[in-house]
């Protein structure tokens, strides 16, 4: 299930940059499993779809020729934005606000990137992301679990269970396996960790119900929060399985 905008920009002011730990390590992990299937990033000419604040432009950038970046979120592009001045990268990154149905192809590119974005779901959405590459495509998904410790709580006490709103790294090697599309997968566990105020918890944790389907008890939220709080912030731990893909055209 696609979210609507709302839901991106709402996340944008608590969505990890590039400098995050934890990003930085699935940066790492996600780099490393390309290069072992081949590719090579060094002057290459790479499209990054759903690319969010720039957790992998940016690192991408002082290795690529020139980086195509775009996003839905316009608060989203506006941190990406921000970082991309403040690094000297104008030369390198061109940032478009649109979706990826929207957006033209005018060349193909060297290496195309899809990560952790529902703007490659459907099979349309994904002939796309496949046929816009020279030669590499580089896709990241959740695997078969995202838990996170507060919020399963919260669903439970709301009588609901997780739907499976995971798994887009099987679907998505499953259509490579359809079309004979040569690919490697590789699965990672991460990790992390968020601390917010009582007033920006509250809203973190209505917003993640409201995504499953919830419409929240504000009264139970409220509760369950208010017997999290130390030193003065509550923390969210979210603990997720997920996967990468290369293939090669």
């Amino acid at each position: 299930m696609e979210l609507p905008n709302s839901y991106w920009d709402k996340l944008a002011s608590r969505y990890p940059r590039y400098t995050d730990e934890s990003i930085q390590s699935d940066a790492r992990f996600i780099f490393g499993v390309a290069e072992d299937f081949g590719v090579d990033f060094e002057g290459k000419n790479i499209l990054d779809i759903g690319c969010g604040t720039g957790t992998l432009a940016i690192p991408l950038a002082s290795r690529a020729s020139k980086i195509t970046a775009l996003d839905l979120s316009k608060p989203m592009l506006d941190i990406f934005e921000y970082d991309k001045e403040t690094l000297n990268l104008e030369d390198k990154i061109d940032i478009f606000h649109t979706s990826w149905d929207d957006f033209i192809i005018k060349d193909k590119y060297d290496i195309s990137l899809a990560s952790m974005t529902p703007a490659v779901s459907s099979q349309e959405q994904i002939s796309k992301f496949i046929n816009s590459t020279l030669t590499y495509g580089i896709f990241v998904g959740w695997g078969d679990f995202k838990n996170n410790d507060i919020i399963d709580e919260l669903l439970k006490k709301h009588n609901t269970l997780k739907n499976k709103t995971f798994g887009q790294t099987q679907r998505f090697t499953d259509y490579l396996k359809a079309v004979n599309i040569k690919h490697d997968v590789k699965y990672f566990q991460t990790s992390w960790s968020d601390s917010y105020i009582f007033e920006d918890a509250l809203d973190y944790a209505i917003s993640h119900l409201e995504r499953f389907g919830v419409e929240p008890d504000v009264k139970v939220v409220e509760n369950i929060l208010l017997a999290k709080i130390k030193d003065n912030k509550i923390k969210f731990t979210t603990n997720a399985q997920k996967g990468v893909v290369v293939f090669k055209i």
